[in-house]
């Protein structure tokens, strides 16, 4: 099968979940895996659950990359997940080195909230639009955006992200996080901690 024919593995790296799915280069999804993150088990264990889903995939499908939305903050280039409030163990990870050295393909590091928006801008919802914001609530709160097509990152990928944005000063404080942030008060885990 010749490159043209094979696809691609994206992998959802969240603070409570990890979902690896292969799609064509329309944006279908072809097979998806998945499980928890368990976080508080640190990152090795959800870093061989990672590897053991692509490799799984790859048995089935010709696969020529893997593309990876993790929380931030990151560092997209260099493939390092530095140290994100949902993931709290996780310090300094050189997570596509980690993989790269398992599965043999190239692998790609991005913000979570960005890869969702330019997914979002280019096949989704915002394909007509000029300008899309995308934000996600989740585990954490993200968000990124894309103009004219193209994902605006910022210098050091954070331009979009909205999960530390001070709402309310007098809230009490969050580990990770500035007192009174937006992900404290309004994420999944904030409205499940207050329900």
């Amino acid at each position: 099968m010749g490159w043209w024919g094979k696809m691609n593995i994206g992998v959802d790296l969240g603070g409570t979940n990890i979902r690896v799915a292969v799609m064509d280069d329309n944006g279908i999804i072809i097979e998806e895996l998945g499980c928890p993150t368990e976080a508080e088990n640190g990152p090795l264990p959800a870093i061989e659950k990672i590897i053991a889903m692509i490799q799984s995939l790859q048995e089935k499908h010709a696969v020529r990359s893997v593309g990876i939305g993790a929380p931030g903050p990151l560092d997209a280039k260099k493939g390092i997940i530095i140290e994100p409030p949902n993931l709290s163990s996780w310090k300094n990870i050189e997570l596509t080195k980690m993989i790269e050295s398992a599965i043999h393909l190239p692998v790609y590091l991005e913000n979570d909230a960005n890869a969702a928006a330019l997914a979002e801008a280019l096949i989704g919802a915002g394909k007509e639009a000029e300008s899309v914001f995308y934000i996600t609530v989740s585990t954490g709160i993200g968000g990124g955006y894309v103009y004219n097509g193209k994902l605006i990152s910022g210098a050091q990928g954070n331009c979009g992200e909205i999960g530390n944005m001070i709402v309310d000063p007098h809230a009490i404080d969050a580990p990770n996080l500035n007192k009174g942030a937006l992900e404290a008060l309004a994420s999944g885990t904030a409205i499940g901690r207050k329900a």
